[in-house]
C-alpha cells in the first residue's frame, strides 16, 4: 500500500504540474509557435490579398522570385552595413562605457543611472528624438554647429537626404539605444574579474592595452559573445527606428530587409514574398551571428 501510495502522489504532483505549465504553454503556442508555423506555410504558398481565397502551393517560387528581385539587393547590403556598424559600435562604445563605470569617483552613481535611461526609451521615441536632432532645417545638430561657427544657416546640411549621413543617423540612433544593455552586461564581466589578477599584471609591467587584450577580454569572452549575438539580432530585425527616421530612404539606401518585408506585405498585399523575406532574414541573420561568433573567438569551456 506504501508504494502504491506513494507513486499515485508522485502521479498527481506532476498532473499539478502540468495543469500550473499548461496556460504558459498554451500562451507561448498562440503567440509564438502557431504564428510562425503560419508564416511558414505563407512563405510557400502565393498569398496575395488582390486574390482572396486562392492561396496555391507555389514551393520555392516566392524565396526565388524575392532573391532575384533588385529589391533584395538592395535591401540586403545596408542591412549588412547597418548590421556591422552599429554592432561594432554598441561592443566597443560599451566596454568603454562600462570600463569607466567600473572605477570608484565622485558621481560614478549618478552616471550609472543616467546611462540606462536610452535603454528605457521605446523605439519609435528614439526613432523621433534622432529625427528631430538630424532634421535639416531646424535640427538640434544643425544648431550646435552654427553656434559654434561651423556651418551658416544657409550651409545647414540635410542629414537625413543624403545616402551616406542618413545611414549614420540610424547607425547612431541604434548605437545610444541599445549601448546600456551592453553597458551593463559588461561592468557585471569586469567586476567578476580578481583585483589581485589585474595588480600583478601591472606590478609585472604590464600596460594597459596588454591587460585588456591578454586578460580583460578573454575573460569576457561569453559575455562579449552573448551581447553580440543579441545585439546582432536587434540590428537584422530593426524596424521602428528606420522607419520613424527614414522610411527605407533616400532612394532606398536605408531600406533594410525587415522594412523590405514589411512594406512587401502591407503596400503590395503579397504576404506569401514578404513571409519568403521574412525567412530569408532569419537565415542570414543565423549565419552572420555564427559568424560573429566565430570572430569572437567563443568555444565552449570544454574546448579550452
Amino acid at each position: 500500500m506504501t508504494i502504491m501510495t506513494r507513486m499515485f502522489s508522485r502521479t498527481s504532483k506532476w498532473r499539478g504540474i502540468l495543469l500550473l505549465l499548461l496556460p504558459a504553454v498554451a500562451l507561448q503556442a498562440a503567440i509564438g509557435i502557431y504564428p510562425l508555423i503560419y508564416i511558414i506555410w505563407m512563405a510557400f504558398h502565393r498569398y496575395k490579398l488582390t486574390r482572396p481565397g486562392n492561396y496555391p502551393f507555389v514551393g520555392l517560387d516566392n524565396f526565388s522570385t524575392a532573391i532575384s528581385s533588385g529589391a533584395f539587393v538592395q535591401s540586403l547590403i545596408p542591412t549588412l552595413l547597418f548590421s556591422a556598424i552599429s554592432v561594432a559600435g554598441i561592443l566597443i562604445l560599451g566596454l568603454s562605457t562600462a570600463s569607466l563605470l567600473n572605477r570608484s569617483f565622485r558621481g560614478v552613481g549618478f552616471l550609472k543611472t543616467a546611462t540606462i535611461i536610452p535603454w528605457a526609451i521605446p523605439y519609435v521615441a528614439v526613432g523621433l528624438i534622432w529625427a528631430t536632432v538630424f532634421n535639416g532645417q531646424w535640427g538640434l545638430l544643425n544648431k550646435l554647429l552654427y553656434s559654434l561657427g561651423v556651418l551658416d544657416v544657409q550651409d545647414y546640411i540635410p542629414w537625413m537626404v543624403s545616402k551616406g549621413t542618413a545611414m549614420a543617423g540610424i547607425c547612431v540612433a541604434q548605437i545610444w539605444k541599445e549601448m546600456p544593455f551592453a553597458v551593463i552586461f559588461f561592468l557585471a564581466g569586469l567586476q567578476t574579474i580578481p583585483t589581485s589578477l589585474l595588480e600583478a599584471a601591472r606590478i609585472d609591467g604590464a600596460a594597459s592595452r596588454h591587460i585588456l587584450i591578454h586578460i580583460t577580454l578573454p575573460l569576457l569572452r561569453p559575455i562579449l559573445a552573448m551581447v553580440g549575438i543579441y545585439e546582432c539580432f536587434q540590428a537584422f530585425t530593426m524596424f521602428d527606428i528606420v522607419y520613424v527616421m527614414t522610411g527605407g530612404g533616400p532612394a532606398g539606401s536605408t531600406e533594410l530587409l525587415a522594412h523590405l518585408s514589411y512594406r512587401t506585405s502591407f503596400s503590395y498585399l503579397d504576404f506569401g514574398r514578404g513571409a519568403a523575406l521574412a525567412l530569408l532574414l532569419t537565415a542570414i541573420l543565423l549565419i552572420s551571428a555564427t559568424l560573429l561568433l566565430q570572430g569572437i573567438g567563443f568555444r565552449k569551456a570544454g574546448e579550452e
